[in-house]
């Protein structure tokens, strides 16, 4: 079966929407619309030209493939969505609602911006049973996994082999998740046994032997000190450094045409990246797209950064294909806007030259 992603965005909500809408049993729906499990996105049936359609509101969250774009997959990340899997399908099974309804796809689980809290959606009619759900999510995570936690990929790859075993258990992936606890390699500690070598010499020698031996240092160096004193009551001289007589020579004329030439407009090299100049009021500076994918956001990881409270922290995405540039708003809580138009997530608009940018209430004008 397959499963048709839109998306729909005004100023107050953003919607993920489904097609085709099939229905559940009366008492499944009846059961989690009573309890609504709090990481469990229920949907809202809308009729739109004729069509069922199920809405899920997703405002303030990011679907693990948005964030699987952006970077490496940490193993915390991987660690926290596996987790809530087996957390969810516990719920499920104490209302006595199968867990197969867990939509297990990167763009159905969603990350909240706030709470970082893992969300997933209820699809009734999944086809899917949830072992093979989760088992081709995993595959999927693997491959965007930051490989260079080699303790958290081996936990990952054991996590992924023990779901190829036919009828495994959800439940038994606790188990494996409890071993996940591992501690950083730590260098092995140096030891200076040269100093200790040298200290357990220094430590035999006899109290009396050391005295004598401090003493007549110290009667080395008052010879050396007294002796120029001396030297220099008597008249001695200390040898001088000598000076190198200076000689001004003069610099060579310098053809100011020759040096400062005239350069044609022409043949100057054209702006090869686009410019967001900052019309707002706050202390933001311009962003200078010269590479493309180009995040912006609040995060200071990211390649634009808007230092200010109302802007997601992985805010939109600009891209460039020829040169045509595109933006697109990445599930931002406050949104983003293209010449006074709302863009709808996952959606790419073209930027046209003097058109204004929103990021959420800070005004930029693209040139």
């Amino acid at each position: 079966m397959s499963i048709q992603f839109s998306y729909y965005r005004n100023i107050h909500a953003s919607h993920m929407i489904l097609t085709p809408a099939l229905e559940g049993e009366p008492w499944e729906k009846e059961m989690l619309w009573r309890n609504r499990p709090r990481e469990l996105i229920l949907p809202e049936y809308n009729s739109r030209n004729g069509q069922t359609q199920l809405w899920y509101d997703i405002t303030g969250k990011q679907a693990v493939d948005m964030l699987a774009e952006l970077s490496d997959l940490s193993y915390e990340i991987f660690i926290k969505i596996c987790e809530a899997v087996v957390a969810m399908a516990e719920i499920l099974d104490g209302l006595l609602i199968s867990p197969d309804i867990l939509l297990l796809r990167p763009e159905s689980i969603f990350f909240d911006n706030q709470t970082e809290n893992v969300s997933f959606c209820c699809y009734f009619g999944n086809e899917k049973e949830i072992g093979k759900s989760f088992h081709e999510l995993l595959e999927y995570l693997l491959a965007k996994l930051d490989h260079k936690n080699v303790n958290g990929v081996q936990t990952a790859y054991e996590l992924f082999e023990y779901t190829r075993m036919d009828g495994y258990c959800i439940a038994e992936i606790k188990k494996i998740l409890r071993k996940a606890e591992y501690t950083e390699d730590v260098p092995e500690k140096i030891t200076e046994t040269v100093w200790k070598e040298e200290e357990s010499e220094y430590m035999s020698i006899p109290v009396e032997n050391k005295k004598k031996g401090i003493l007549r240092l110290w009667q080395q160096k008052e010879q050396n000190i007294f002796g120029r004193i001396r030297k220099l009551l008597q008249g001695g001289k200390i040898p001088e450094k000598k000076v190198e007589p200076f000689v001004f020579e003069p610099e060579p004329e310098i053809n100011m045409h020759q040096q400062n030439p005239t350069v044609l407009l022409a043949d100057l090299p054209k702006k090869e990246y686009g410019i967001l100049k900052y019309e707002g009021n706050g202390t933001c500076s311009e962003l200078s797209i010269d590479h493309t994918p180009y995040i912006i956001g609040s995060e200071l990881d990211c390649d634009g950064v808007i230092p200010s409270g109302t802007v997601s922290r992985h805010h939109a995405r600009i891209t460039r294909k020829g040169e045509v540039y595109f933006i697109e708003d990445l599930n931002s809580s406050n949104g983003t806007m293209v010449g006074g138009e709302l863009l709808n997530c996952r959606v790419k608009m073209s930027l046209q030259a003097q058109e204004t940018v929103m990021f959420a209430d800070e005004k930029f004008r693209f040139i």
